[in-house]
């Protein structure tokens, strides 16, 4: 698993990242964050891209571990 500290990670993949690890939707994150789904649906292709995630499994994991 890459060291998270070194990604360059923005505020909002962060925040993404931590609701996906928090086993939320791509709907629940967008109602929570008031954008729409897909701008979380590039998000999450970013993150994927970033860490290296390929699978939403494996971006769970890495959310549900995220330092916060």
């Amino acid at each position: 698993m890459p060291d998270l500290a070194e990604r360059s990670l923005s505020c909002r993949e962060v925040q993404i990242l931590v609701l996906i690890g928090a086993g939320k939707t791509t709907k629940e994150i967008a109602a929570l964050l008031t954008i729409s789904a897909s701008t979380v649906s590039v998000h999450r292709k970013h993150l994927c891209k970033k860490l290296g995630a390929h699978s939403a499994v494996e971006l769970a994991s890495y959310g549900a571990n995220y330092p916060h």
